[in-house]
Order: structure tokens, then C-alpha cells, then sequence
């Protein structure tokens, strides 16, 4: 689902020791250091990630290839 309403590309976020805590004292999450945490933007806008595919498929190809289709299935 929610790569077809991906709108821009993600990012892997940094780890950090205040990126993930536990909500009931503030302290870092047990897991924290052995998840790899990322961010994605996400559009409900029809044309926004319509534009974003195109962009994809810009990137993917070389002048003179066949036009890719989109790699995001």
C-alpha cells in the first residue's frame, strides 16, 4: 500500500539515541540500536505521485534504451 502513494523518495534516518524511546519513561527502546529506521513521504494527491513515478522513470533509463516501465510494483 504504501508504495502506491509514495510521492517523493525515502530516506534512511540517523540513528540516534533520541530517534526511538519508550513513551512511559523517556528512555531509549531496547531495540533502537538493531533497527534501521526510515521516513517516507506519502500522498493521498493522485498527481503528486503520478509526477514522482515519472521521475522514476526518467532516472532508470539512458538515452537510446527502451522506456522502462515502472520499477515500483
Amino acid at each position: 500500500m504504501m508504495m502506491t502513494i509514495l510521492s517523493d523518495f525515502p530516506v534512511r534516518l540517523p540513528k540516534h539515541r533520541d530517534l526511538l524511546t519508550l513513551p512511559h519513561n523517556g528512555q531509549e527502546h531496547p531495540l533502537a540500536k538493531k533497527i534501521i529506521m526510515g521516513a517516507a513521504v506519502l500522498s493521498g494527491n493522485h498527481f503528486r505521485v503520478k509526477d514522482f513515478y515519472q521521475k522514476l522513470q526518467t532516472l532508470s533509463s539512458s538515452h537510446g534504451d527502451l522506456e522502462l516501465g515502472s520499477n515500483m510494483t
